[in-house]
């Protein structure tokens, strides 16, 4: 382990000075009980749950890490008290590691200054946070924030690394003409993307097992995770800017989605039970695709409309949505103008298939008792059963569909 002396006793002094100017003080939001709550709340805590990789060059099996805080309620700048667990450890050499903290819920609206620290015998080392001055991060969870997630808030804070000391006259030369901060920019950005496929959940298939997200979680899950890692490697470090982080996710959203095509496939061949799944994770497959626009082959999205193409009881109700705001009930609202534009999309690159989405926007628009129009004279500007909602909630190109033709 490379070792690095940490002077931690004026840490906490110095964080209350940096509070008080920019008008948060520790001390007061200590003594300040209500500040952030608004209302009186049922539980005195909520959990936040820290997630990091500590990379090889600092921690092996002989050390302990610990995350540390500047307020003296979580135990200050010296305490031993949130020792950090190791999950596993990577194919590189680094751990994943992670700890369950209760924080006191007068400090929810409230900036709390943390970082990370790796403790090897008589030696502590403080992390290095490239692009600040005090290696510190910051903590702030609002009220919001602990909606539908039962009360626990998740942190993902990308790979912990040290101080490097460099010297010799090269090194010299390095730092004087920016070559080495270009180079351990590069470091960083390979860091956000071990972050991301470390962090990101499987997709919980029909197939697999109970383990991963499904649906509208996984959705919550990426988004959970790409702000963390933007507040990190984008805002705090300012080592990756936004677009480079977005096509990462975009190339790992792309290789984790290789489970699910074939199941959009032979959806048909699964029971109710596992249909339902598939269809929610098709929702959340062109929810992603709106926000991430990442690649689709027309394979896949010829599986894709397939998936979306919902099934109903002999009875007529269609068993796999019906309770769709019940199992979606955050996105639910955005469901409509997400399959509205896949298919506007699908329209201009596909055959017929993307006719599959249709009855699920009927369905969503709540059409789909509406019996359709039969009528083959193309004569009317708002033909139903085509596309074009009598609302006008949606619309496509009618001069598009007219010149399609569906091959035997």
């Amino acid at each position: 382990m490379k070792e690095k002396e940490n002077k931690a006793g004026n840490k906490e002094q110095e964080s209350e000075k940096r509070a008080q100017k920019n008008g948060t003080d520790a001390r007061s939001a200590e003594s300040q009980h209500k500040k952030g709550l608004g209302k009186a709340t049922n539980s005195s805590t909520f959990d936040v749950f820290f997630h990091a990789i500590i990379h090889s060059s600092i921690y092996d099996d002989s050390c302990t890490a610990y995350i540390r805080f500047s307020l003296d309620r979580l135990g200050g700048w010296t305490s031993t008290k949130h020792e950090l667990f190791p999950v596993k450890k990577l194919s590189n050499g680094s751990y994943e590691v992670e700890r369950l903290i209760q924080i006191p819920r007068d400090y929810l609206s409230t900036s709390i200054e943390y970082s990370y620290f790796v403790v090897s015998g008589n030696t502590t080392m403080m992390e290095y946070i490239y692009n600040t001055k005090d290696n510190i991060r910051y903590l702030y969870v609002k009220s919001d924030d602990l909606k539908n997630t039962d009360g626990k808030f998740q942190k993902y804070d990308g790979v912990i690394r040290g101080q490097e000391v460099k010297e010799g006259v090269t090194n010299i030369f390095w730092r004087y003409t920016g070559w080495e901060g270009k180079q351990y920019r590069k470091e960083l950005y390979e860091d956000a993307r071990q972050s991301i496929d470390v962090f990101l959940p499987e997709w919980q298939s029909a197939k697999s097992s109970a383990l991963g997200c499904c649906g509208e979680a996984m959705i919550m899950q990426i988004r959970l995770v790409h702000q963390s890692l933007e507040t990190t490697y984008c805002n705090l470090m300012k080592a990756v800017w936004q677009k480079n982080l977005m096509q990462l996710f975009r190339d790992a959203l792309t290789k984790g989605l290789e489970p699910l095509w074939q199941e959009f496939i032979d959806k048909k061949e699964f029971c109710k039970e596992d249909k339902q799944k598939i269809i929610q994770n098709a929702i959340a497959v062109a929810y992603l695709f709106r926000e991430y626009d990442f690649n689709m082959s027309l394979d896949e999205g010829s599986a894709l409309c397939q998936a979306l193409l919902p099934e109903y009881e002999e009875d007529g109700k269609p068993y796999e949505v019906e309770h769709l705001k019940e199992e979606m009930p955050q996105i639910f609202h955005l469901i409509p103008k997400v399959i509205v534009n896949f298919t506007g999309i699908m329209i201009d690159y596909l055959g017929p298939s993307w006719l599959f989405c249709m009855p699920l926007i009927h369905f969503m628009y709540s059409q789909s008792g509406e019996k359709p129009n039969e009528s083959v004279e193309h004569d009317s500007d708002k033909p139903v059963w085509w596309g074009i909602a009598y609302q006008d909630h949606y619309c496509f190109d009618l001069k598009k569909f007219k010149q399609k033709q569906i091959q035997e």
